[in-house]
């Protein structure tokens, strides 16, 4: 079972994409895609595992999680993914 967040983007989405991709593959999370939409995976040093889709409209970034760490909570990932995505 999967979970959907909306997050808003703020500045151009182009430069902030690569500071996503940059932000997530510090913590072993590859960002795979364009402005328009992509793919993400990977884990951690320790071996979890977390893999979705995103899509983006305008200043809006759509992220479906499909697999998460059963270790962590919605609330978790969702933290995590923001530190990626705010940064």
């Amino acid at each position: 079972m999967g979970k959907k967040f909306v997050i808003e983007l703020n500045g151009e989405v182009s430069e902030k994409l690569a500071k996503i991709k940059v932000a997530a593959a510090k913590k072993y999370v590859s960002f795979e895609g364009d402005v328009n939409e992509g793919y993400f995976s990977g884990g951690t040093a320790l071996g979890l595992l977390i893999r979705g889709t995103y899509s983006i409209m305008g200043s809006i970034i759509k992220i479906n999680v499909l697999q998460k760490p059963t270790s962590y909570t919605w609330e978790d990932v969702e933290l995590e993914l923001r530190e990626f995505i705010e940064t």
